[in-house]
């Protein structure tokens, strides 16, 4: 084989090589712009979840808010409902007292009941 021979081939070889790598080239042209179009896309999906982030926060604030608020209402009930002014305090001790000593005459009733029912018997 002589040398401009071999060149020859050696050009051909090269040229389809070279179409090769431009068939290569407008192929990765392709996926170029459809990446940038699935950038695109993906730029848009975090601006959504930016949004549902930001609205779920919102939300979240509102309801605690809200809660605070019926935590609150709930509080205050329940510490009027477990407030026992003085009075009634006084009132509570004294008829604690007069119930027992209401007890006590009603004991001493019964005794003298059997005692009598006892003697009416003899």
């Amino acid at each position: 084989m002589k040398v401009s021979e071999l060149k020859a081939e050696m050009d051909a070889a090269f040229r389809a090589v070279h179409e090769r790598f431009e068939t290569v080239n407008e192929r990765f042209e392709t996926v170029n712009e459809r990446f940038k179009t699935v950038d695109h896309r993906f730029s848009a999906i975090d601006q959504r979840f930016s949004e549902l982030e930001a609205r779920i926060t919102a939300e979240g604030e509102r309801t605690r808010r809200h809660f605070d608020i019926v935590a609150e209402r709930l509080e205050t009930t329940f510490s009027a409902m477990l407030v026992v002014p003085a009075d009634q305090t006084r009132q509570l001790a004294q008829n604690r007292s007069e119930h027992t000593t209401f007890t006590g005459i009603l004991d001493d009733h019964e005794l003298r009941l059997k005692a009598l029912e006892r003697f009416r018997r003899r």
